[in-house]
């Protein structure tokens, strides 16, 4: 939680701390129901720690953002090759499915094949 004050269109910047260490995002303004208005607690805003935001960048492969050995193209790349590995796997998948659904219905069950005799 932070006591810096923020309201709606100054929110969006970082949060840091008085030696210049990021320490995360605003995510909210804490707002009070009075009656049938809204009041703005201007002095209570919550964020998100800066850790959650490097590992979600990182698990969208956006680390160019923080990362200056690595550019947006490269990001980018990585994207669109994870994409096609994770079709891949579908596809994978749903062939072996079919697949096994294929050999339940052309092999009879011994059962059925000992209860004929």
């Amino acid at each position: 939680m932070s006591t810096a004050a923020s309201l709606f269109g100054n929110s969006g910047g970082a949060v840091f701390l008085e030696d210049g260490q990021f320490v995360g995002v605003p995510a909210r303004i804490t707002t009070l129901q009075l009656g049938f208005g809204v009041d703005i607690i201007t002095h209570m805003g919550f964020f998100i720690p800066v850790d959650r935001v490097y590992n979600f960048l990182e698990d969208q492969l956006f680390q160019f953002v923080y990362d200056t050995s690595m550019t947006s193209v490269q990001c980018e790349n990585m994207r669109t090759n994870k994409i096609k590995e994770e079709e891949k796997k579908l596809i994978i998948e749903s062939d072996g499915s079919e697949e096994e659904e294929r050999q339940k219905i052309e092999e009879p069950d011994e059962e059925d094949d000992e209860d004929d005799e």
